[in-house]
């Protein structure tokens, strides 16, 4: 909990610096076709839309991705942020981020927080997509490209590949965890339970001797002398 509370306190951080400005007209429009709501209109060299926040997540838009998208895609950029923040994924994704870096030395974690953030992506997609129809997803995808959003946040451009195939309407091969992964995973929590069990045998030895020396303190008896004695 502290490792997903820090995630979401830098997205936090990084997020606000920000400088947020009225709704332009267009991104008005949108919302209002949509029926979106708490949207804020940000100022940002890249063009995305973020869902933030915990308890009640807010959408941010960046001014790059109004002027790049058609109306019809900024639609289903908002639709699809609106998923997000319905789930409250960006909680959801610090809790799994925080789960897969604390347990680093089992690997089936990573992989079981990747997949879950692609499945909340066509998720999605694919309510905007019923909304909308392929189209709009489709070129909102093509025109934003590739775009990193913060840890903390759920950006638009995650897991792209799968979800071009999605809209596209190509079979999505969902993987099982491979072997090799559960391998390595269990030679980690045995390592790890190993260690512990060294530690705890240590610090056993460690208390018997110091119980030891104690007591063999106690029964010390100096010779003293006594006079009138031979």
């Amino acid at each position: 909990w502290l490792r997903a509370a820090w995630l979401l306190a830098a997205a936090h951080n990084e997020l606000r610096r920000l400088s947020r400005l009225e709704l332009p007209e267009r991104l008005r429009a949108a919302v209002s076709r949509t029926g979106v709501e708490r949207v804020a209109y940000v100022v940002g060299s890249a063009p995305d839309a973020l869902c933030v926040g915990v308890i009640h997540p807010k959408i941010l838009v960046t001014s790059r991705i109004v002027e790049r998208l058609r109306d019809r895609e900024l639609d289903a950029v908002l639709l699809h942020e609106q998923h997000h923040a319905k789930r409250r994924d960006p909680l959801r994704r610090a809790i799994l981020r925080s789960a897969a870096d604390v347990y680093f030395f089992v690997p089936v974690l990573h992989w079981w927080a990747q997949r879950q953030l692609a499945q909340s992506e066509l998720g999605a997609d694919r309510v905007a997509i019923e909304r909308l129809g392929r189209g709009a997803v489709a070129g909102a995808l093509w025109r934003v490209g590739s775009v990193t959003g913060p840890t903390g946040a759920a950006a638009f451009t995650g897991a792209a590949e799968l979800r071009v195939a999605q809209v596209l309407g190509d079979p999505i091969h969902r993987d099982s965890i491979p072997l090799g992964l559960w391998a390595s995973s269990a030679a980690g929590w045995l390592l790890v339970f190993s260690f512990a069990c060294a530690y705890r045998t240590w610090l056993l030895d460690s208390s018997v001797g110091t119980s030891a020396r104690a007591q063999g303190a106690c029964y010390y008896v100096p010779l003293v002398p006594v006079e009138g004695l031979s």
